[in-house]
């Protein structure tokens, strides 16, 4: 710290001790053997974007999401691809050789209408173990009639390899999906980010039944063949623990704590500089506040729905 006054020097030291300390109290929490389910690599420059990218984004590595996970214990990924990069899984397969398949899977995008089956098993070689469909970002205006015909095709696409069919789907939408998904079999829905309910929904809300899309899926949890991410509650509002936030995620777990798993949501596109911590602290505290064991949504839940025991 040469050059900078004393004061400043301390200052700066507090900091980063005070910054350490938090994060070695989280890494304290988080169970060995910790997937975090949905995280991106972003490489603009080695792997450009679509030309229909909404956003621009910076680059964030496999070797940067290491740097950022591996303090707090985290060495087991499943990394989620952008909607930036459109069908183009170049840059996430990169990271999942990277990462290989010890503590590596990936949900990619593709074309069911021009994806061949030999090229499905080439990606299942690889470690991808699931596809993304992503209304939320884009933010596509669903019918029921496209939903369905969309969600089928996927579906069948994928079923003899036992992938997850991963939405990411604005909660008021969800009630599309309830008579959809009997119809896919063992094909198994993973609604990413809570749901994603709106502001304005959440301001509204005295309750989150009162939060629309959410009885729906409670209804689809008990059911048995949807999952949900407890993950990106910062884009839902960012108070860390906002009750409606709380209770949304509460009342998932109470529900079904067998089909809930943990994410980070590194590298918090669109939130670029977020201090993700509380977030993940609040998540933790939730989690242990109905009586589940941190292992199993961290860990076990995950190597189910991902097909990640070895």
């Amino acid at each position: 710290m040469r050059g900078l006054p004393v004061a400043a020097a301390r200052s700066m030291s507090s900091h980063t001790n005070g910054h350490s300390k938090e994060l070695s109290q989280l890494a304290a929490r988080i169970p060995k053997g910790t997937w975090d389910t949905h995280m991106h690599v972003v490489d603009p420059t080695a792997f450009p974007l679509s030309k229909d990218a909404q956003y621009k984004a910076s680059p964030h590595t496999i070797q940067d999401a290491t740097a950022f996970l591996h303090p707090l214990g985290i060495r087991k990924m499943v990394i989620v691809q952008p909607s930036i990069y459109g069908n183009d899984n170049s840059c996430t397969l990169d990271g999942l050789e990277r990462l290989g398949l010890e503590n590596g899977r990936a949900v990619i995008q593709f074309d069911p209408a021009s994806t061949t089956s030999t090229q499905l098993q080439k990606w299942h070689a690889l470690g991808a173990r699931g596809v993304r469909l992503n209304f939320k970002s884009v933010g596509a205006q669903l019918s029921s009639d496209f939903l369905s015909k969309t969600i089928h095709a996927y579906a069948d696409a994928i079923r003899h390899l036992d992938w997850v069919l991963e939405l990411y789907i604005p909660l008021e939408d969800v009630p599309l999906l309830e008579p959809i998904v009997p119809e896919l079999g063992n094909v198994r829905i993973c609604i990413d980010h809570f749901g994603h309910p709106s502001p304005s929904s959440l301001s509204s809300a005295k309750t989150v039944f009162d939060v629309p899309g959410f009885t729906a899926l409670t209804r689809l949890l008990q059911a048995g063949h949807t999952w949900v991410k407890v993950s990106g509650s910062y884009r839902l509002d960012m108070d860390p623990r906002h009750p409606i936030v709380e209770s949304l995620c509460r009342e998932t777990l109470r529900l079904r704590a067998d089909r809930c798993v943990f994410a980070t949501d590194w590298p918090h596109t669109r939130f670029d500089g977020l201090d993700v911590k509380p977030y993940l602290e609040a998540m933790l505290d939730w989690i242990e506040a109905e009586g589940i064991p941190l292992e199993k949504v961290l860990v076990h839940n995950a190597e189910e729905l991902f097909n990640a025991r070895r």
